[in-house]
Formats: structure tokens, sequence, C-alpha cells
């Protein structure tokens, strides 16, 4: 006979983890116990020696769906320990208990519905068919309504609910299926949170059916209909309906950015999209993320321009929970979007829709034509997470929110030190795409993001989120290590001053911005020195100005300038993201060319051109996104910048559509490399660049050669590098590396000339991910010893 205690960590708590270890041990003819102990699922088992051997070897196969075991501490039991087990003759599942944690506990991220779950809700006779926030075990929300550690119903919004006696009877194992033994969520039409709906200047509550038929009715019909979803409220409507889109961009105040599209199935996604099996692999994750996908050549578009524009990408998603599975199957395509005005946050509270979407009848496009909403309170947002498959790297985020978030990103313990010695790290991020990141040890928990510091309630909710967090995390403020962005003016910044004040910590650790970014793949990767490209549109240099093409060397905490693009003085401050045509002009007069009317009229001209010679209103940059704005003018292939990114988006299609056509054939444009000897950093001439570029007459073969020459640059770049240091590693960040093509071309490049090279796998490229890089250096320099 033999006994073991195994303790299990990692994603093991809203999987229905220890249903599956109790019916692997019962399997099994094993005695014993299964329990939550605090984030750790902890177990006694004892019986045959070759039995238990089988439950460890099955275990450190994996776990149920959804789950991800990243240790298994196996300790024998003593003699009397085993006798006293077997005796019990039995295996159950004990009530958990809570435990103080050295690392950071792994907490369970919302899970989007199972195919078991799926076919229950459609099912004929099922009682809980039509039921829309139908789960179980395996699928359902965690996260978003999760209290405090151990994931149990008493600590989630689920406290609130009794159970019937049909799902006490499910809960306690006592049905054939089992999957939804211990699971959390359980509730059904007769039992627990309940969808109704609501019309605008209406009191009665439609439930039931009656209220889904409501709600497909408003739909059908045109309408705007409200959505209390899983980890926050959305706007929905019908995809195919011109009327009904264009009314939405009014009510969100979101003129033109492209809108993403729910379909019920993988199929009717495949009539539109090319599909590879790792794309649809990605959208029938348990993430359930927006998936960008090319479309089809020559395909009919079933929806009107107003859904995406001219893209020939679109964003896809498939439904995560009963409710979009009800709609979607009833109506087809859908656009989902989250309910709030554009770049502030995600509603979540019910007074708070209601007063702004429904009862609101001076809205712009009116209020919403109904709601369909459930009583369930929603801990935290959860808006969705944005994906891209791209070789050889495969899956990479865009943005990491629900189903992500918010799992660890694991990493090499800081030089091989425990948990306890590296102390706790708040990294505050960036202003812009804003997360924050708590890390010790070997692991860093990533935020979901919460938008522009700037706009409205953003800072608010990421205080709050900063409180429940750590909370959840059980992180204290003594001994915590603060650590923000090295730009003065950065809400980010001015907010973790005010923290260490408040908390009584020294001052915040700063960080330079395109080493954060460069650290977020080291974090990934567990390198310790690479060479670094950051490229993107802002970051603040070390003199004050404005970097954005930055090659970097880091080892370790340690970095320096290697190369980037010459210094240019652009006009217009902030709004230079904004005014492709103006950022043009400034690099069309720096490289000593005419600057055409099709750009700027006569009277624009003359004042960009008095306020470089006047040094007002401009900066120094060196930004890589800037170039992409000036580039894509210079195709014309638009002036100005309508959404983030709109313009170098247009340049990348416009590229990739000429390299389909020609099989890759094209040559890069000129970017010279020159030595500053002063500051031993190689300087890319983007002068020589304009002047050649002004000669082309074909947008797509500019814009192609634009994007292979900027590739072309990095990698002799990083082959003198090498040549010099010995580096044969590159990572590759920053927003402008969300390019696809940018980043397949740079990474095929160098890695024919033998570099091993990385990119963001676990966070997204752009400043979503700056947090990360922050706390893995705050980690590295034991700065919070």
């Amino acid at each position: 006979m033999r006994g073991v205690l195994l303790k299990i960590k990692g994603v093991v708590q809203g999987v229905g983890f220890r249903p599956f270890v109790l019916s692997l041990a019962k399997g099994l003819g094993l005695s014993g116990m299964v329990r939550n102990l605090g984030s750790t699922v902890v177990l006694e088992a004892a019986g045959d020696e070759t039995a238990v051997g089988r439950l460890i070897a099955t275990l450190e196969q994996g776990g149920p769906p959804g789950s991800l075991i990243l240790s298994i501490a196996v300790e024998e039991l003593p003699a009397d320990a085993v006798q006293a087990l077997c005796h019990q003759a039995d295996f159950r599942i004990s009530e958990s208990e809570k435990q103080k944690e050295t690392s950071l506990p792994i907490l369970p991220p919302d899970i989007g519905i199972c195919p078991s779950c799926r076919r229950e809700l459609l099912e004929e006779g099922n009682r809980r068919k039509h039921y829309p926030l139908i789960s179980c075990a395996g699928c359902g929300p965690r996260y978003s309504i999760l209290r405090a550690l151990p994931y149990d119903r008493a600590q989630t919004a689920m406290t609130a609910y009794d159970m019937c006696e049909s799902c006490a009877s499910e809960y306690a194992g006592l049905q054939p299926d089992g999957r939804r033994h211990h699971a959390q969520t359980i509730s059904c039409h007769q039992c627990g949170p309940q969808m109704v709906l609501i019309r605008p200047g209406e009191r009665a509550q439609v439930a039931g059916t009656d209220g889904e038929q409501q709600a497909i009715r408003i739909l059908r019909e045109g309408g705007i209909l409200g959505v209390k979803g899983i980890g926050g409220y959305q706007l929905v409507v019908r995809a195919d309906h011109r009327e009904g889109v264009q009314r939405l961009r009014v009510l969100k105040g979101r003129e033109t950015k492209p809108f993403a599209v729910l379909f019920p199935d993988a199929e009717s996604i495949r009539k539109l999209c090319r599909m590879s099996g790792a794309e649809e692999q990605l959208l029938t994750d348990s993430a359930r993320p927006i998936v960008l996908l090319d479309l089809l050549p020559g395909i009919h578009i079933p929806f009107p321009p107003q859904v995406f524009g001219d893209n020939t990408r679109l964003g896809v998603m498939l439904p995560s929970f009963g409710a979009y599975v009800l709609l979607a199957g009833a109506l087809g395509p859908l656009i989902v979007t989250s309910a709030n005005i554009s770049d502030t946050p995600m509603l979540t509270d019910d007074q708070a829709f209601l007063r702004t979407f429904l009862e609101n009848k001076a809205c712009p496009g009116g209020p919403v034509d109904g709601v369909w909403m459930h009583d369930r309170p929603i801990l935290r947002p959860q808006d969705d997470s944005v994906m891209q498959v791209v070789p050889p790297y495969g899956p990479l985020y865009l943005r990491r929110g629900r189903g992500s978030a918010p799992l660890p990103v694991m990493c090499v313990a800081p030089q091989d030190v425990t948990a306890r010695e590296t102390g706790t790290v708040l990294a505050l991020g960036g202003d812009l795409k804003n997360t924050f990141a708590v890390g010790r040890g070997d692991r860093i928990v990533l935020s979901a993001p919460f938008g522009d510091l700037f706009e409205a309630g953003c800072m608010d909710a990421e205080r709050k989120e900063v409180t429940a967090l750590c909370g959840l995390l059980q992180v204290e403020t003594d001994g915590l290590q603060l650590v923000c962005d090295r730009h003065p003016g950065y809400a980010s910044t001015q907010e973790a001053e005010t923290l260490a004040r408040a908390w009584e910590r020294p001052a915040p650790l700063r960080i330079q911005h395109h080493h954060a970014h460069i650290a977020s793949v080291m974090a990934e990767m567990g390198w310790r020195h690479c060479i670094g490209a950051a490229f993107d549109g802002t970051g603040y240099g070390d003199g004050g100005q404005i970097w954005g093409s930055e090659v970097l060397y880091c080892t370790g905490t340690d970095w320096r300038r290697c190369a980037h693009l010459a210094e240019i003085p652009l006009v217009g401050g902030d709004e230079t993201a904004r005014t492709p045509a103006r950022t043009a002009a400034c690099f069309l007069l720096h490289a000593g060319q005419p600057v055409p009317a099709s750009l700027c009229t006569a009277e624009e001209t003359d004042l960009i051109t008095a306020a470089l010679r006047a040094g007002i209103g401009t900066s120094m940059q060196t930004s890589m996104g800037r170039l992409f704005d000036a580039i894509a003018a210079l195709c014309g292939l638009g002036r100005e910048n309508r959404y983030e990114g709109e313009c170098a988006m247009r340049l990348q299609q416009a590229a990739e559509q000429y390299l389909l056509e020609t099989a890759g054939d094209t040559a890069p444009l000129p970017l010279p490399v020159y030595t500053d000897e002063r500051r031993d950093e190689r300087i890319w001439d983007s002068d020589a660049l304009i002047r050649a570029a002004t000669e082309w007459t074909d947008p797509g073969q500019l814009a192609a050669a634009f994007h292979r020459a900027i590739a072309h640059a990095l990698t002799q770049t990083c082959c003198a590098l090498r040549q010099e240091l010995g580096e044969n590693r590159v990572a590759l960040s920053g927003g402008v590396f969300q390019n696809r093509l940018l980043l397949a071309l740079a990474t095929e490049e160098l890695t024919a000339r033998g570099f091993v090279v990385a990119t963001n796998r676990m966070a997204p490229p752009g400043d979503g991910g700056l947090s990360l890089g922050q706390a893995w250096l705050a980690l590295e320099s034991h700065t919070s010893l």
C-alpha cells in the first residue's frame, strides 16, 4: 500500500479540477480526499501502489479542459496516515480552506461556453434549454465574479443565489453526467440569475423565453439591443442592417473604426474569410477572442461598408456565452461591441448603463431599443481579447482581455532567488492602452486593459482594479516596489508617485519606455541579454525627445541605444499622430522636397514651413509610427487618422496586396545607415528614403518597398551589432510590430542571417505590454529587497 500528499499549482480552480480528481481516484479504487487550499489543489490518496502511481502519472499529463498544471509536489505519507485513509474506504471532496500565499496565486479566467453546454442550450427536453446563462464546471464566468480565493460559490457573486433541488443534486455529484459536480456557477431557469428584457419607457420586465423573443425581435427590426454579458454590457445590432450600424456608430461616437462581427459558428465565418487550422483553433479556444482574418478574394460582402470599411481583414468571434448563441443562431452575424462612448471604460453597473443608454433620450443616436440583462453583479470588466495568427509565431495578442487576463506570465525567477526574496512589484504601465502588472518571483500577473488614461473614467477604473487585484493576490503595500514610465507628464507616472506617498514607499522606479518594450519579450523568453528593436509612435527619450525607432542592446537591467531613425522636427505635438498629411509635409521639407498640393494647400505648407523655421509647436522625433504615417500619405492612402493606426493599416494592406499579386517581387527603398561617432549610434537616413519614395508612382509597390526597407535596415544593423557585441538574439516589440507584414519580413530576414528572433506572445507588443517589461526589470534589479 502507498499513500501520497499532492500539492498541485496552476490554473486548477474554476475548471472542474476537484471533480476530475475525484472521478480519477475513484476509478483507480483509491481512498482519500481533495480540496482547495488557497489557490492550490491539495489531495491525499492511498491504496494499491500501482494505482497511486497511475494517479500521479495521469495528473502529470494534464487535467480537465481549461486547466493548466504548473507543478505537482509529491510527498509520501507515513504508514499510519496511509492506514487511516484506507480505513476511510472512499474518496471525497473536502471543504476548501484559505491560505496565506508566498507566491502569487493563479486566478481563474472567464471561460467561453463549452460544446456540452451549447448542446444542452438547444436540446429539446433539456431543463436548461434556452437558459442564456448556462454553465458547468468547465465553462462560465470566473474572474469577473470572483471576490476572494479559494474559488468557491460563497466567494463569488453567485453567493446570493440559492440552488434549486435539481441543481443542488447536480452540485453534489448525484447525477450521472457529473459535469456540474462542484460547479460554482450552477443555475437554471428555476434558480440563479435570470435574464429579463426592458424597453425604454416601460417598467415591466419580460423574463424567460418571452424576453428572449422580444430581444430577437428588436434586432430583427434593425434596432440596437443592450446586453449584459459575462464581463460587461455590450451593444448589439445586426451586421447586415445599414441604418442600425450607422446609428450604433453615432451612439458610441465611433466614426469609422472597424467593428468586429460575431458569427453563429465557424462554418459561417469560412464562407467569408480564409481560415487556417491555427486560426480556427484560436476562435474556438475557451477564451473566445476576436481573431483578425483575411477576407476571401473577390467575395461578396453581405455587410454595409459602415461595418469595417474597405479593410481586407475582418475581426470575427464566436459566442462566448449562451445569450449570444441564441441571438446569433436566430439572426446570423451580429455586431457586438462594448457598451461605452468610444475610448471610455466598458460599463458594468446596471444603473450606469440604464442612465446612459436606455433612459437618456438626448443621447446621440437615441436610446437603445431595449436591454436584455441579468441581476448577477459583474465585479470587474472583461472586454474581448483581440488576436492574430502570424507565422512562424502562431497566435499573437493585439489586446489581452477576457479569457487570458489575469493568467500570469511565467518567467525565470530573477537570478534564481526565491519568491520571498524578490519581494513584490506593482508596475503601472503607460498612458495608452494602459495595463498594470503585479510581479513576484517567477510570475507576473498582467491586468486587462483600461484604455487611454487621459479619457474620462479610465484612471478611476484602473485605480479600482489595482485595489481589487492586489486584494485577490494577497499583496500588501508594505515592501511593495512601485514602477512606472519615465515620462513626467504621464498620468500613470503621477499615479505611481501618489501611491508611493500614500503607502509610504520609496520613489517609484522609472523605466525607459522602449527598454520596457524589449524587457517584456525578455520576460517571456527568459533572456538576460539581447538586441532589441522597439518600434512605436512615441516614447519618452533620455533627453526628453520623442523616441520611437529604437534598437537597443539590453543586458540584465542595463541598456544602451545603438541605432534609430534620424531626428526629424515635426509640427503639431500630440496632434501629429492624427495628421499623416502634415507629418508627410514635415518629412518632405526636411529632405528638401516640395510638398504636393495633394497633401497640403500652399497656405498649409507655408504655415508648416514657418513653424519649422521658428521652432514653434514642433518636437524632435525618431518615431517609426510617424514615418509609416508619412509614407501612407505619400501613397495617397489617407490624410488623417480617424482612429489610431488607420493610415498605417492601409499601408500594410496595400503592401500585402502588391506582394500577393507579384509573388513578393520588389526591392527595398534605400535607407542608408551612417554612424554618429560622437554618440556611437547608427542613424537611419530617412531623408534618403523620402527622396526615393517621391520617385515611385505605384502606391502598392511603394508600400511594399518601404516595408522591405525597414526590415532590411534592421537586419543590417543587427548584423553589425553582432560583429561588435557577439549577440545573436533579437527581440521585436512596440506597437509597430502589430503590423504582421513588417514582423514577418523582419523575422524572415533576420532568421536567414542566423539570428534567434522573438516577439511578444503572452502580451501585446504595444503599450498594453509595457507593464510586463517594467515589472520584470524591477524584479531583476532587486529594488524591492
